[in-house]
């Protein structure tokens, strides 16, 4: 191979294939050129950390040389949220922080989904409070699928009172009852 991808702690095997087939001495040497993303010995590649490491092989008897680029990612792990639940009233919004582990992940890239988009939206960890209800809030990491849910609770506030009259007028012991909208 001349590229191969590994996760941090995984290991591949890379085969040198000495020409002509039977050459006297086949023995070869490996090496990397980054050792703190990636270490070789006889052909057994390991990842260490994010990044990329160019392993070499070089043969002994004439000095040919193969290399393959070895790129390795950090996994996701999991995630969460600032907040397992939220209060809103209509029309407000918020904003969740989603928080990948481990923190040097390679890929951190996430999608936001509500399950009640009537009650709340949400873009980008935005969450935007539509109607009175309650909507789950979820978000997915692109690796791996973890997921953490925030529950949103949305009520509609009171805007205003009014009453049925503006003006009474009683005469004693006379009583009258007002509504209030």
């Amino acid at each position: 191979a001349t590229e191969l991808t590994l996760n941090v702690s995984q290991t591949d095997t890379l085969i040198a294939t000495i020409a002509p087939e039977d050459a006297t001495d086949k023995s070869v040497t490996w090496a990397s050129d980054n050792e703190q993303v990636a270490t070789v010995a006889n052909g057994v590649v390991t990842a260490v950390a994010a990044g990329t490491a160019n392993i070499t092989v070089t043969t002994t008897d004439g000095g040919f040389k193969a290399t393959c680029v070895v790129t390795v990612k950090q996994p996701v792990t999991g995630v969460t949220l600032d907040a397992t639940a939220l209060a809103l009233n209509v029309s407000q919004t918020d904003t969740l922080i989603a928080t990948i582990a481990p923190e040097d992940a390679t890929d951190k890239s996430v999608t936001w989904v509500s399950d009640n988009a009537a009650v709340a939206t949400v873009v980008d960890g935005v969450v935007t409070a539509v109607a009175e209800g309650t909507a789950n809030i979820t978000v997915t990491t692109t690796d791996g699928g973890f997921t953490a849910t925030c529950v949103v609770t949305v009520k509609q506030p009171v805007t205003g009172v009014t009453l049925d009259t503006t003006a009474l007028t009683l005469d004693v012991p006379q009583t009258a009852t007002l509504k209030a909208t």
